[in-house]
Parts: C-alpha cells; structure tokens; sequence
C-alpha cells in the first residue's frame, strides 16, 4: 500500500484526517456535560387483556352493547345502507333544504346544499347566509348554522327520493355461425 518513498497516498492521508476530525466532534458532543433526557414513564399494564379501554367505560350514560347492536344491525358497505331518519328530517324541519355534502380542504371549507325545483346546489362558507340562518361553522362531518330558533347542527343525508336507477340495455345477441355440413361453402 505504500508508494516508493514510504509515502502514503494523498487520498488516504485526507480521509484519516476527516476521521480523526469527526471522532474529535463525537468526544466533545458526549464530554458536554449535558444531561441525558429522562427515560418516559413505564405504560401501566392493564389488568384484563379483554377489557375495553378505561375512556369507553368513563363515558357517562355509555352504553356500549346498545351501540355495538347498531353498527351491527347496519353493516358500513351496504348498497340499502342510509342515515337515520331522525337526521334527514332535522334539516328539513328548520326550513332549509337537505345537506348534501362538506368539503374541508386546505383551500377552505364549504357545504353543499341540495338544489330546489331543478336549480343550482347551493354552495356556502363560514359566515354565508342559508335563508334566515347564518352558516357559523364548518367541520368535517357537519354544518352549524343560527337562525331564529337557535344553533343546529346539521349532518349531510342521503336523498329521500333517489331517482330511480335506469334499467340496462338487453344483452346483445350475435349470431351463431352455422356448423355442419355446407358451412364453409358461402
């Protein structure tokens, strides 16, 4: 490895010196005398593996059997799957029409609501005015306006009255070409 001379090569001379430099570094980062972070405290273990968490249990009035028998009675990826009925007619009830959907992006936020008598959806912001109600905020799954009767939250529904699917076209039938004897004759 030596050269004729007892010389080192001139680029494994600089890369022992980057190495003894960044040793230097590493010593006086470990000799600073400050002290090292305090360790996390240990996660208490919980005392039956198959209990729920300590929140589920703490929620007053939680009533965890009753809410699992719901989300099972109406399984998340069914075509018949709808909102409670209770939902879609809040808006309804207050005078506004149906909440269809919110966006929330980086852009802003916004809710749609559904068209009347064949117009435009009507699109609002925070502040905008839907009839006697002023939109006061907007989060991911639902719209807060206050109007004459007060605060309400609305949730967007599906449509009651869905308009009805178009039924497909019969299939195409093509013709058989025709097997047998004389077939290849044309």
């Amino acid at each position: 490895m030596r050269r004729r001379g007892g010389r080192l090569p001139y680029g494994i001379l600089v890369l022992g010196l980057v190495m003894a430099g960044l040793a230097g570094v590493i010593a006086l980062e470990l000799k600073s005398g400050e002290p090292a972070s305090p360790p996390p405290p240990p996660i208490p273990a919980r005392q039956d593996r198959n209990a729920a968490p300590a929140a589920v249990h703490a929620a007053p009035g939680a009533n965890v059997l009753a809410r699992v028998n719901t989300i099972l009675a109406r399984p998340l990826f069914t075509p018949t799957r709808r909102p409670d009925e209770q939902v879609a007619e809040a808006g309804a009830s207050a005078g506004l029409t149906r909440l269809t959907g919110i966006v929330v992006s980086e852009d802003g936020k916004a809710a749609i609501f559904a068209p009347t008598a064949g117009g435009k959806p009507l699109i609002v912001r925070e502040g905008d005015r839907v009839g006697p109600y002023v939109v006061s905020a907007i989060s991911a799954g639902a719209l807060t306006v206050i109007g004459p009767d007060g605060q309400r939250v609305l949730h967007p529904a599906f449509d009651p009255n869905p308009p009805a699917r178009p039924t497909p076209p019969p299939p195409v039938k093509f013709p058989l070409p025709r097997q047998g004897p004389g077939a290849e004759a044309k």
